[in-house]
């Protein structure tokens, strides 16, 4: 259940972003709904992962910084955007990317870079620093092993340059977004940074600075390693408000697009969720067009929709060999672990 409260309560930020940047609650609405059936999202309000926790704090320090900016020199906005950013950072390392532009609209906001020359702003980033201050002093204090295990995992020291993966990457949003979707969010981050100084709209390049900052990052690392599709997904999530905002402002396209866009997008999602209905209709063996050689898809359709008969696989494994010491059972991905633990009922240590 924990994907799905921290998803509901991260359309519930949502919901407050489009309304209160754009101040109306047709945007906020509209907004809230796109991101409840834009596919990357959808799936990442039901599947456990480290990008639960982030998507929730980083809309929370989106929209608890933009209030704290409107308000000015009051120290407690401050503190409590400090404490949304420090369990940001405490979610995924991605916060680190996500964080910093925030103060950017700061400095180039006429009438807002006065307030780094007030306690607020720097009060918001120790906040943020105490509470990560435990992740910080346990890795002071083990070698710094979880950074170093994320720099050893991003396989940036063994790097093979590839136009084809810089491809990849520019044309997954089409699947992960909804092409219409991805399409639109392109096309209003570049109205917005093409209207960066414009006073009278500072909401338009605020989430343009939320958003953009963390697919640029990984299309800069694209051609050297490979991207997964959920990676850069949250930049993209101010950026979809953004679009509405643009859309129900009649800035970009026009009204009849964003209905047609909130359509397919949830269509490509119905889609989705019936696949653990369609993976048990395929047939234990198949023959490909062309092909001489039958394709095994039984391991394919326990992994879908069968992990229960895997589970039983597993430990039946592990009650043959009947060691009293115990028996380890490991996996290749702690996804795959993490699910075998579950429907075995091995003792996990």
């Amino acid at each position: 259940s924990g994907p799905i409260i921290l998803g509901a309560l991260t359309t519930l930020v949502v919901y407050r972003l489009g309304t209160d940047l754009f101040g109306s609650r047709k945007v906020g609405w509209r907004a809230a709904v796109l991101f409840s059936v834009v596919p990357i999202f959808d799936v990442g309000c039901v599947l456990i992962q480290p990008d639960n926790g982030l998507m929730l704090f980083m809309a929370l320090s989106w929209l608890l910084f933009w209030r704290a900016a409107q308000r000015g020199a009051a120290i407690g906005p401050w503190l409590v955007t400090g404490v949304a950013a420090g369990l940001a950072l405490l979610s995924k390392f991605h916060a680190w990317v996500m964080l910093p532009p925030l103060f950017l609209f700061l400095m180039i906001s006429r009438e807002r870079i006065r307030l780094l020359a007030t306690p607020g702003p720097w009060l918001a980033i120790l906040t943020a620093l105490i509470v990560l201050s435990p992740n910080l002093y346990w890795n002071a204090h083990h070698g710094w092993l979880t950074y170093g295990f994320k720099a050893h995992r991003s396989g940036l020291g063994e790097v093979h340059p590839s136009a084809g993966k810089l491809g990849s990457y520019l044309a997954g949003p089409l699947l992960s977004l909804s092409p219409l979707v991805y399409i639109a969010c392109v096309a209003a981050g570049a109205k917005a940074l093409m209207r960066w100084n414009d006073s009278k709209r500072p909401e338009l390049i605020y989430l343009f600075l939320a958003g953009a900052p963390l697919p640029l990052f990984f299309m800069t690392l694209s051609p050297l390693v490979s991207i997964s599709l959920h990676w850069p997904a949250l930049g993209y999530v101010p950026l979809t408000i953004l679009a509405v905002g643009m859309i129900e402002g009649g800035q970009l396209f026009g009204t009849r697009y964003g209905k047609a866009m909130l359509g397919v997008a949830a269509a490509m999602a119905a889609v989705l969720h019936s696949t653990p209905l369609l993976i048990p209709m395929i047939p234990d063996h198949f023959r490909p067009l062309a092909s001489r050689k039958e394709v095994d898809t039984g391991r394919l359709r326990a992994e879908m929709a069968d992990w229960g008969d895997l589970g039983r696989q597993v430990r039946e494994l592990y009650d043959k060999f009947n060691d009293p010491q115990g028996t380890l059972v490991m996996t290749p991905d702690y996804h795959l672990a993490a699910q075998l633990a579950f429907y075995s009922k091995l003792p996990s240590g």
